[in-house]
């Protein structure tokens, strides 16, 4: 893959889309009191020890417990969240609630996006169909 040095994301053309223009209106006119998306951090337990790794000094044992996880999901619903990503200092997949939080999201009419380093997404390919977003992370 080549690198091209000075190529910039353009944070402007993705916040202007049609899409986002009503809930950006709203931030302006200090009407929105809710995030629109969250980056969730379920677990830092990790089944990889990868050198580059922005998170190897917080990597552990430790999660959200099942039912605190279950718990946040349902507020961040009646908060009025449009989506959840489950990202984290580890690998979101090896949460030992897994894959029903991710299926509690969408059943509340939230997006679910899912960044993973991939290793386990056979284990449920059946049950995440309706994930709309998927980031490796390698």
């Amino acid at each position: 893959m080549k690198h091209e040095k000075n190529v910039r994301f353009n944070f402007l053309k993705k916040l202007f889309q049609v899409e986002v223009r009503p809930y950006l209106e709203k931030f302006v006119a200090q009407q929105l009191n809710q995030p629109l998306l969250i980056e969730l951090d379920p677990t830092n337990r990790c089944n990889y020890l990868c050198p580059e790794c922005i998170s190897a000094k917080v990597k552990g044992n430790l999660e959200i417990s099942p039912e605190r996880l279950e718990k946040l999901i349902k507020e961040f619903s009646l908060a009025g969240v449009k989506g959840v990503i489950f990202i984290g200092g580890g690998e979101p997949l090896l949460h030992s609630s897994m894959p029903k939080p991710l299926k509690q999201t969408h059943d509340l009419k939230m997006a679910v996006g899912l960044t993973t380093n991939g290793s386990l997404i056979n284990r449920y390919s059946k049950v995440v169909w309706f994930v709309k977003t998927v980031n490796l992370a390698v």
